[in-house]
């Protein structure tokens, strides 16, 4: 039996706040969104993770007509580390979801 601790903390403020590697993982997150297979939803969103070792991965969400099928971006960057780096404790993970204005209507 595996044992898996999830701890979170949400960070809000300027990027200047966040810590070197935060910042480092926010802008690859953002950089590799647009890769985002989003045909149905159009809710691009990229993720960037980082183990407790240094080692870091990126993904992004992948959407299949079956729905089931589709994957998240934090599932493909978390599967990417572990592919790459073996299996060990995720350190960050930073997810960067762009806005859809078309998605929101105003109330009149």
């Amino acid at each position: 039996m595996r044992i898996i601790e999830v701890s979170q903390q949400i960070f809000i403020g300027p990027l200047i706040e966040f810590q070197y590697y935060q910042r480092e993982l926010l802008l690859f997150a953002q950089r590799i969104q647009s890769n985002a297979q989003a045909p149905y939803s159009n809710f691009k969103v990229g993720a960037a993770v980082r183990n407790v070792g240094g080692g870091m991965s990126l993904g992004v969400n992948v959407e299949r007509a079956t729905y089931t099928q589709t994957t998240h971006a934090e599932q493909n960057a978390v599967d990417s580390l572990i592919t790459k780096h073996g299996p060990g404790g995720i350190d960050t993970a930073l997810l960067m979801v762009r806005e859809l204005k078309s998605h929101w209507k105003k109330s009149a």
